[in-house]
């Protein structure tokens, strides 16, 4: 995912409080004691609760490195990525540097928190193995 900045958010921002926002990710691994979701582009590990840091390049109007999500669970539901999708709920944590635009964001700290959207009853739910 290559994010694009526009004329009005070309300014990094950062978090007043937690923001709650939509990461797709796909399944990797799962035992009795762990869950590990990857993200399908630069291959981050995800864990429910556990903090996950990456620093943002910027090069012009393009963020080409940084942990990218999405806004609302509607503009992930558009996504190309193919694969046994999970649709996350994140939260970039109060202080975490950040970019957003119309439909995505990038950030510097991420969190998923265990939860991911269930279709057939349309709310996020704590993940089972």
């Amino acid at each position: 995912m290559c994010f694009e900045t526009i004329r009005w958010h070309r300014s990094a921002k950062k978090a007043k409080k937690d923001i709650k926002i939509v990461k797709v990710l796909l399944y990797d691994f799962c035992n009795d004691d762990d869950i590990i979701l990857r993200s399908p582009c630069q291959s981050y590990e995800y864990r429910p609760n556990v903090l996950v840091t990456s620093k943002i390049v910027k090069e012009g109007n393009s963020i080409s490195a940084g942990l990218h999500a999405y806004r609302t669970l509607a503009d992930a539901l558009e996504t190309w990525i193919s694969g046994r999708k999970f649709y996350c709920e994140f939260i970039v944590p109060k202080g975490a540097t950040y970019y957003i635009n119309k439909e995505e964001i990038v950030a510097d700290k991420m969190i998923w928190t265990g939860k991911v959207w269930q279709e057939r009853t349309n709310e996020y739910v704590e993940y089972k193995k």
